[in-house]
């Protein structure tokens, strides 16, 4: 049975993610251990050529044939992210400055040996992207004193920067395909300090690796999720009433935003507002959320092929639904021998997992 697991985070109890996956804590150097780093405590940039680790402002390096990490760089600042081209040779590390004053840009195109910055900015980190060639790298980096969005870009594997677009309004998610030439960009409006509420958003894209923009949708609610298929084709936005109803809105486009539709997902909706997620192939866009105010009964609402159909189903075990707060993992399953799809569904019974498997057929 070939299987497509889809993790759905916010109250799946699964907020915490081991980046380390089932990898053993390494044999460390004697500047390592002294430490006594678990690998919760660090993050892990790996590829099959060599692996980086972030401990506190350290950063360590492993090749494949040794057992001991070394230290190749003490940061200035704080190390919030760390990314190494795939063959392991230039490694980019941003570091942020206290009280949120700005960040750096650490390269290094010898596997760690020598280092030196490249960009220096006064606005504060959100985020950066690599293209799978890392022909295409963005950051996202937005004002301290008006919220708005600059968005950076590097064509020479992170030695030059140059600003490519300055956000309308507050760059709250962005998403582009593997080639990094489509880029999304979902904007907030500011936020209303008397309710607590965002108006409306923006979803602006770019077909030319952020050369030119356009507006492709205007959301009708308070935008919360921003999904899309691998090769950008298909947008997915979940939208949050904010009148009190707090009513869940899916808009979707499955034409490069030329066209959207929409649906209600629940006559009486009280979601989390993370839990969405596309497979891998594009074959599935699942929603896992209450039944309704007075209910925390899970209902996974789906999308079979991305095709626009919507299915319903309730976990249920002896003629009892699961709440969803007992449920751990939600798995997409395709059995080849009989030609089903399946939802294997992990929840907590007492102090035990114990799995059900509903057939979609």
């Amino acid at each position: 049975m070939l299987k497509i697991l889809i993790v759905l985070l916010g109250v799946l109890s699964i907020a915490a993610i081991n980046t380390y996956g089932q990898e053993p804590i390494p044999t460390c150097n004697k500047a390592f251990q002294s430490r006594n780093v678990r690998e919760n405590d660090c993050s892990l940039e790996s590829n099959n050529a060599v692996k980086y680790k972030i401990d506190g402002r350290d950063i360590f390096r492993k090749y494949p044939d040794e057992s001991l990490w070394t230290l190749v760089r003490t940061c200035t600042y704080k190390p919030v992210s760390i990314k190494a081209s795939p063959t392991g040779t230039t490694v980019i590390v941003t570091e942020t400055k206290k009280f949120d004053e700005g960040f750096i840009v650490i390269v290094s195109n010898n596997s760690g040996t020598n280092w030196h910055k490249t960009h220096e900015s006064i606005h504060k980190f959100k985020s950066i992207f690599f293209s799978t060639d890392w022909s295409f790298i963005y950051i996202m980096e937005y004002k301290n004193s008006e919220d708005k969005g600059v968005l950076i870009r590097s064509e020479d594997r992170g030695e030059n920067w140059q600003v490519i677009h300055e956000c309308y309004h507050h760059p709250y998610k962005m998403l582009m395909t593997h080639d990094g030439k489509r880029i999304y960009i979902l904007e907030l409006k500011n936020a209303t300090t008397m309710t607590g509420y965002y108006e409306k958003g923006v979803l602006i894209e770019s077909e030319d690796e952020g050369n030119n923009w356009r507006v492709i949708h205007e959301c009708y609610h308070t935008p919360y999720k921003m999904l899309m298929t691998s090769d950008g084709s298909g947008i997915y936005v979940t939208e949050q009433k904010d009148d009190g109803t707090c009513e869940l809105i899916l808009s979707y486009s499955l034409n490069y935003g030329k066209s959207w539709k929409h649906c209600k997902l629940n006559d009486e909706q009280k979601t989390n507002k993370n839990l969405t997620k596309i497979s891998e192939d594009d074959k599935y866009l699942v929603i896992a959320d209450y039944e309704s105010k007075k209910s925390s009964d899970c209902s996974i609402v789906y999308l079979k092929n991305l095709d626009g159909t919507w299915h319903t189903v309730t976990p249920e075990v002896d003629s009892k639904k699961i709440a969803l707060n007992l449920i751990k993992t939600i798995t997409l399953t395709f059995d080849s021998e009989t030609n089903n799809d399946c939802i294997d569904i992990v929840y907590k019974d007492g102090k035990t997992d114990k799995q059900k498997t509903i057939d979609l057929t």
